[in-house]
């Protein structure tokens, strides 16, 4: 298993190393059913095995791991209808957020949301691996809007999962179509049109899971 420099700071402990090893897994870096050794991890990360032992424990509740008493911990095989279980609870509970969310956003906030669409034609061209950053960053402040927490826990790891499944199996993205997608939703929003933002959101999900069934 060889991987980039990881050592994490000795001043950060269970929180970081839950973090790290699961961004391992949602990047990539980790594959589908690899096996994953507690000391190799702990020296890697420049910790003990306790707060890697805690982090997998964590991580297998979260569907990233799995193991088998006694035998062996492994990274979560890679399922190809995760997606389409995924998808559709994502973008009803995010849809969710933007309900809850509508009466209380403001123009400064649409103009973020502008900004960080423009963002995503600048990447296209000068880093189209910050893609996805972008465009989550967009999706996220959407979810902060609703100043709900439980939504936002709840959003923050059925999103990880659908990370994992899109850097796994994405090849290209439309970021033209992505884009154009975000200004209808902005369009909608400046027009206070409630019901053409729910759905212009919709819309957006649909497509980037229609897009992603063609590579599974």
């Amino acid at each position: 298993m060889e991987h980039r420099e990881m050592r994490i700071p000795r001043r950060f402990f269970k929180d970081q190393v839950y973090d790290r090893i699961r961004e391992l897994i949602v990047s990539g870096q980790l594959r589908p059913e690899e096996k994953l050794n507690i000391q190799l991890l702990a020296d890697q990360l420049g910790v003990s095995r306790t707060p890697v032992r805690e982090a997998l424990l964590r991580l297998e509740l979260d569907g990233l791991v799995v193991s088998k008493a006694n035998s062996w911990t492994q990274v979560a095989p890679m399922e190809k209808n995760e997606a389409d279980e995924l998808y559709p609870i994502v973008w009803a509970l995010e849809i969710l957020a933007l309900d809850l969310a509508f009466a209380n956003i403001t123009p400064e906030d649409i103009d973020e949301l502008e900004e960080m669409n423009e963002r995503l034609l600048t990447m296209a061209s000068d880093d189209p691996t910050a893609f996805p950053d972008v465009d989550n960053a967009f999706h996220k402040k959407l979810i902060r809007l609703a100043d709900n927490q439980e939504l936002s826990i709840l959003l923050s790891g059925l999103k990880m999962k659908i990370r994992r499944i899109e850097n796994y199996y994405f090849r290209q993205v439309d970021v033209n179509k992505t884009y154009k997608e975000h200004s209808n939703l902005i369009a909608a929003l400046r027009d206070n049109d409630k019901t053409r933002a729910l759905r212009s959101l919709e819309r957006n999900w649909r497509y980037s899971l229609e897009q992603l069934q063609k590579y599974l």
